[in-house]
């Protein structure tokens, strides 16, 4: 998994390139998969990782296109959100 940094160092380069994705919901949509909440010895969050991270029964496959085609369908007041995630 990316440190937060590296998630925003790339949020920052499409936030300089593209003006409608320059705003705060990006920003914390790519951050956003990886905000769960640890349990005491962070071994686990909550939600866990198979559903922040859109996984299929096998743990290493994203299912990218459901996701897409759930979120990013339409452009909403939400969107940037969707698209930083």
């Amino acid at each position: 998994m990316a440190t937060w940094i590296a998630h925003m160092r790339i949020a920052e380069y499409f936030m300089d390139n593209y003006a409608s994705l320059n705003n705060t919901a990006f920003l914390v949509g790519n951050i956003g998969p990886d905000c769960g909440v640890p349990n005491n010895d962070w071994s686990q969050f909550t939600p866990d990782g198979n559903i922040t991270h859109w996984k299929t029964g096998d743990k290493s496959t994203i299912d990218a296109e459901g996701f897409r085609r759930i979120y990013l369908q339409a452009k909403y007041e939400k969107y940037p959100f969707f698209m930083g995630y």
